[in-house]
């Protein structure tokens, strides 16, 4: 259990030692199946599920899913304006339905080389990926999240990453990597976030490269390899107009995009944001907020905890604005998809305990 009070449990969504999902929830939430939990609080107003993807270069084994416990304590410690606009605060927990971050298969590190035995299979445990793995590893989680959790059906989610995983977090949103002229044809291939908010993200991995150095070209080409054309096509930043189709790539699938940057951030220069927010006002018809006043070093940030908490505090706030607007969903949309959780609610401890997915579940390719 956390400082939040939050349950943790932890799931397996393939078989590699990384693929695994932590989630947390209030006790009271993690004794009811998704279709029996509230889905607005007291005052009426919609809690939303926060996705988190966790940064490292792709590549750093010391950071892992739960590096988005600070950001868990200091967000349920937040308070949120209400959403009718009425005067005054409520605490930012009764705007939680859960939070759940994502644990990926990560490629090599030159420092953290590992030893295999000559006579073992080590598929599973070794860090050997390459792209597509990342992203696909992002996918199958947020659909394994969809059936467990009703993401899609039942809550809303917020999608967050820190450096690279705000990369993939964007990546996800725009399909990427797809071909040119593809267009949309059929639905999108996962639930859908409301918002997508990326911290101190990478958007333009050739830029970076170029202004930054060689030390920037060894982990990207340890992750994507040396082509720069592929560089290109998975750069959230660099979307190209043959790519779109009606001038909306974005527009489809989230309200809002958040972009939150530090000046005190030592890895990942201001080139990014103003990367990442020129194609958005270019090219999204959503609603784009930008933060360059974050506080505290690019690793800082997520070991604090506080600037993530309150960049997705104002993230809520301006969903509430947007949905306002927009006319609120119903709540019993959540009636049209009630699976069955496979995890059975009987052993909650204060402490973490691993739930394996059912063999249904297992993604193709898992073994990778």
């Amino acid at each position: 259990m956390t400082d939040s009070g939050m349950i943790c449990m932890e799931h397996r969504y393939g078989t590699h030692e990384l693929q695994k999902i932590a989630v947390w929830r209030f006790p009271e939430e993690a004794r009811a199946r998704f279709y029996e939990a509230s889905l607005t609080n007291e005052r009426g107003e919609m809690k939303y599920w926060f996705v988190y993807l966790h940064g490292g270069a792709w590549r750093d084994p010391r950071i892992t899913h739960f590096s988005a416990e600070p950001s868990i304590n200091a967000l349920c410690q937040s308070t949120i304006a209400h959403a009718d606009g009425t005067a005054g605060s409520s605490p930012m927990r009764g705007r939680i339905a859960g939070v759940a971050s994502i644990s990926y298969r990560l490629s090599p590190h030159p420092k953290y080389r590992q030893e295999t035995a000559p006579n073992r299979d080590d598929k599973d445990r070794v860090r050997n990926a390459r792209h597509p793995d990342h992203i696909d590893d992002v996918r199958k989680a947020l659909k394994f999240l969809d059936s467990h959790y009703g993401f899609d059906g039942t809550f809303s989610y917020v999608l967050v990453g820190h450096s690279v995983g705000a990369t993939m977090g964007l990546q996800y949103v725009m399909e990427l990597p797809r071909e040119k002229g593809a267009g949309r044809r059929g639905p999108f291939p996962g639930p859908e976030p409301h918002a997508v908010v990326g911290v101190e993200g990478l958007y333009d991995l050739p830029g970076l490269v170029k202004r930054c150095g060689d030390g920037y070209r060894e982990f990207i080409a340890g992750a994507y390899g040396e082509e720069k054309e592929l560089w290109e096509k998975m750069s959230p930043a660099l979307l190209q107009e043959d790519w779109l189709e009606d001038g909306r790539t974005y527009n489809r699938l989230c309200h809002l995009v958040v972009l939150g940057w530090s000046p005190d951030d030592e890895l990942v220069d201001g080139g990014e944001i103003d990367a990442m927010e020129e194609t958005l006002r270019k090219w999204y018809f959503g609603v784009t907020k930008v933060s360059r006043n974050l506080e505290g070093s690019h690793d800082g940030i997520v070991e604090d905890g506080e600037a993530i908490a309150r960049l997705l505090v104002s993230t809520v706030e301006e969903l509430d604005k947007i949905q306002d607007h927009l006319g609120r969903p119903s709540l019993h949309r959540a009636m049209a998809r009630r699976r069955i959780a496979n995890e059975e609610a009987t052993s909650f401890t204060q402490g973490r305990f691993v739930v394996d997915a059912p063999g249904d579940d297992e993604p193709e390719g898992a073994t990778n």
